[in-house]
């Protein structure tokens, strides 16, 4: 019986020659993963179009547990596909939490929130200290004008600068102040089990007749169930008290569940719930995880005017965009990014490229649903290890800026190339490099390295997924050098072209798309 990994760790262990141990994608290709997708979504938004206002709400509060689905779903396939193949699943640390998932810890929503606690004295502490670092913009005693507001989750510059622009003064929460005086019972509630019920009868039926699968739901189905109806009443119940009192509510992490919960109950009594976008997303791609981030929210704050057009453009073409039809998408500036930008546009390029700088993959075990084809580590490590050879081998310096939390397994494969690994942030350290090279957008550090006085090398995958005018597309190869790659069962990039784009010193940067899209 021959063993295969399951995670980058195991991987890391176990491959020695990649190309010829192991085939991850004989196991679960990328098109039936996609097909996989498909079903999930299609079923999701089709089901709830026709149901109750409450209880849609209840389900988009909790679309990150859909993703939990999704993943657990993939391993089931992964695992029956490897049984008829005899082969030996080696679990890895990655790997585990989606092949023995842990049901009561899943299914527990507020589990965060109760071990917060243990420590109200720090965290009580913690919200002062914020409330007075972040408010010297408003005098509250002299201006008559303030407007209260409540912010919920990190802070982040798009909440400074509107807190400003709109004379807000902020108090900053933790989710347990709302939720702890909940007092819920366990009970399921019966329209809840009608869908999820009927949800999940009807994805098995379209596994089976799409990717000839069998799976057991049962333990999904009565995970979720019970995570959802508890949502349902905590939702109910804060709606009922009307506990949330300000003008404003201010979510960063617009995705976290006990955000989304708060968010929707003030949504539903009338007051401005308002989500921040999270890691200088220009929106420039049609992907399925932007439309689900503003669901329990009215209004949407994006970085860049173009940004707003783009995404409302994407939710309007939507098949189901009823369920923005009161959303308002807004922008306003981040003053760390634009900062940024001023000190380095009318900065020179570097006129020789030496230093590299490769962005690496979060390695995780997610296979990332909703965006670009390949999102998975195994097919990003072999694009990885194929672009740090190449480059080396035209004789530039390698950096390769590894992702800060996923470093186990990834360490060991990309030590073995002989390039010099960073682990600090891409804030602190993007100087040391002459030129960047992006295997794909979906980073945090790519709107960033969009307003450096840098030359940028995008391989693009995601011809599918940008925005369906391609206007956003064209305006960013003014900024970048878009290499399109080949997704085949893993990726190709044309070597050639790769060769010329690095040798090509740019002597200035055209700021048009970090001007529309960014600050």
């Amino acid at each position: 019986m021959k063993s295969i990994p399951t995670d980058i760790i195991t991987f890391s262990k176990m491959i020695k020659n990649p190309e010829k141990d192991f085939s991850f994608d004989s196991i679960v290709p990328e098109n039936e993963f996609q097909q996989l997708l498909e079903i999930v979504f299609r079923n999701f938004f089709s089901l709830l179009i026709k149901n109750k206002e409450i209880n849609r709400e209840v389900f988009f509060i909790d679309t990150k547990f859909l993703g939990q689905i999704i993943q657990i779903l993939h391993v089931e396939m992964f695992k029956q596909r490897a049984a008829k193949k005899d082969y030996n699943l080696v679990l890895g640390p990655n790997a585990k939490k989606f092949h023995n998932p842990n049901w009561s810890e899943i299914g527990s929503v507020t589990k965060k929130e109760k071990f917060y606690n243990n420590f109200l004295f720090f965290l009580n502490l913690k919200e002062k200290t914020k409330n007075f670092l972040y408010n010297q913009h408003s005098n509250m005693f002299k201006n008559k004008n303030t407007k209260f507001a409540i912010c919920l989750g990190t802070n982040s510059g798009l909440i400074e600068e509107f807190a400003k622009k709109n004379n807000l003064y902020v108090k900053y929460k933790y989710a347990q102040n709302y939720l702890k005086d909940c007092s819920i019972n366990d009970e399921v509630d019966n329209d809840i089990s009608v869908i999820v019920r009927s949800f999940l009868k009807q994805i098995s039926q379209d596994i089976k007749k799409d990717l000839n699968m069998d799976f057991n739901l049962k333990n999904i189905q009565n995970c979720w169930e019970k995570r959802l109806s508890y949502i349902k009443k905590l939702l109910q119940e804060l709606i009922r008290n009307k506990k949330i009192k300000c003008d404003f509510l201010l979510v960063s992490q617009a995705m976290n569940t006990n955000y989304r919960i708060i968010a929707s109950a003030f949504k539903n009594l009338g007051g401005q719930s308002i989500a921040f976008d999270h890691g200088y997303i220009p929106h420039n791609r049609n992907t399925i995880a932007y439309h689900f981030q503003p669901l329990c929210y009215n209004r949407l704050i994006t970085y860049g005017l173009k940004s707003s057009l783009s995404l409302e453009e994407n939710l309007k073409n939507s098949e189901y965009d009823v369920f923005f039809n009161n959303l308002k998408i807004e922008n306003i500036r981040d003053k760390q990014l634009y900062n940024n930008f001023l000190s380095c546009k009318n900065k020179k390029l570097p006129n020789k490229i030496s230093k590299v700088m490769i962005m690496g993959f979060p390695m995780n075990n997610i296979r990332y649903a909703g965006g670009d084809r390949g999102m998975y580590f195994y097919y990003r490590i072999f694009l990885e290890i194929d672009l740090i050879n190449y480059v080396k081998s035209l004789g530039y310096n390698v950096l390769y800026k590894i992702h800060p939390e996923r470093i186990s397994g990834t360490i060991d494969i990309i030590k073995s190339l002989d390039v010099e690994i960073i682990k600090d942030k891409f804030e602190k350290i993007w100087k040391r490099a002459d030129i960047f090279i992006f295997p794909h957008t979906s980073s945090t550090t790519f709107g960033y390295a969009l307003t450096t006085n840098r030359k940028i090398i995008l391989l693009n995958s995601e011809n599918s997924y940008w925005n369906s005018n391609k206007k956003n597309y064209l305006d960013l190869k003014k900024r970048c050098s878009i290499i399109d790659m080949q997704f085949k069962n893993r990726f190709f990039f044309p070597k050639e072209q790769l060769k010329e784009e690095l040798r090509a010193v740019k002597s200035e940067i055209d700021h048009s798309y970090v001007l529309n899209y960014l600050v």
